[in-house]
């Protein structure tokens, strides 16, 4: 598959989105951290807010998706991305914040971007796919 056939306007959408997301989590993440919070336990705050925050600005901006009657399996499948994308996240930290002494800074900051994309194919093909009627812009 080409990356042209990708949407490249809808991945530049995701990645603003995103990287807008991103930089406040991560700011409040290095705040709650300096003060003594354990990082796993920042993290574990701070996801789920973002997830839900995140929900609904890429469902709209992002992808611009409009979803009928199946909006529970739209959150569901969303939901079920955003776990995996934590378990990744904890592990990842654990593994090289934890066992191998990399900073956990650096560490968060790698995991970010590297969940970035996995998280733009997994919205893109799994959770807001192309089967369902695109909101249009009225502006």
């Amino acid at each position: 598959m080409k990356f042209s056939q990708l949407h490249l306007p809808q991945f530049i959408r995701f990645g603003i989105v995103g990287a807008a997301l991103n930089l406040i989590g991560y700011l409040l993440y290095l705040v709650v951290t300096w003060l003594g919070v354990e990082p796993k336990l920042a993290i574990t705050f701070f996801y789920p807010l973002g997830v839900l925050y995140g929900y609904f600005v890429h469902k709209r901006l992002s992808f611009r998706h409009a979803s009928g009657e199946r909006d529970i399996w739209l959150i569901v499948r969303y939901l079920f991305v955003y776990a995996l994308g934590y378990l990744l996240n904890i592990g990842a930290l654990y593994a090289f914040h934890d066992h191998f002494g990399f900073p956990h800074q650096l560490v968060q900051v790698v995991i970010i971007t590297s969940l970035s994309f996995f998280f733009f194919f997994s919205l893109k093909f799994f959770v807001f796919t192309q089967n369902h009627v695109a909101v249009t812009d009225s502006h």
